[in-house]
């Protein structure tokens, strides 16, 4: 499974991660330690979906807001993975809010990402055609949760879609265009990038 998030499976259907989080050359740990087709199941069970009445729903992940994303990513900052004996598990730091000051790793209010992205990514976009929009190149240097990347991808795609050459095309594909060729991101922090 980790093999085909890195590196993609066009047989089932899984685009390449391609960020480094499941790269063995990145993460070596991921060669010492094994997981067992059940607990990985059980995982991912839980992590994307809710029981109600005996029944399991998917989570809606589109549903999450940045600031959740960012608390995630804080919260992931103070976590490690400690490898003992073959065994692998994720330790929680104490000394919350520690990994965050060392890194300088701070959340950008969602006011701030708006105004940016109204004020500097809109006026690059408007009056522009489809193909001239994906031409576009935007750098976040510092970018953390991904925040300002996601409104900019939100806000990109939707001016994209206003255009009359758009109008018929498919919301995901486009938004998918805008992240591959127009959007990049780099930080101090490998884990931001992931």
């Amino acid at each position: 499974l980790f093999t085909a998030l890195d590196q993609g499976d066009q047989a089932v259907g899984i685009y390449a991660y391609d960020g480094g989080l499941f790269d063995r050359a990145v993460r070596p740990f991921m060669d010492e330690v094994a997981v067992p087709d059940q607990p990985l199941a059980k995982a991912l069970l839980q992590l994307f979906t809710l029981e109600r009445d005996g029944r399991y729903e998917l989570v809606d992940f589109r549903d999450l807001a940045p600031r959740q994303l960012g608390s995630i990513y804080e919260d992931l900052l103070e976590t490690r993975v400690a490898v003992e004996r073959g065994r692998a598990q994720l330790e929680y730091r104490p000394g919350r809010g520690s990994a965050r000051r060392r890194t300088g790793s701070y959340f950008t209010p969602d006011v701030v990402v708006e105004d940016i992205v109204r004020e500097v990514v809109a006026p690059l976009v408007r009056g522009r055609s489809p193909a001239e929009v994906l031409n576009l190149k935007i750098l976040d240097m510092a970018v953390g949760s991904g925040h300002f990347l996601v409104a900019a991808a939100d806000l990109i795609a939707s001016m994209i879609l206003e255009h009359p050459d758009a109008r018929n095309e498919d919301p995901q594909s486009i938004k998918r265009l805008v992240v591959e060729r127009c959007l990049y991101g780099v930080d101090i922090n490998p884990l931001a990038i992931d």
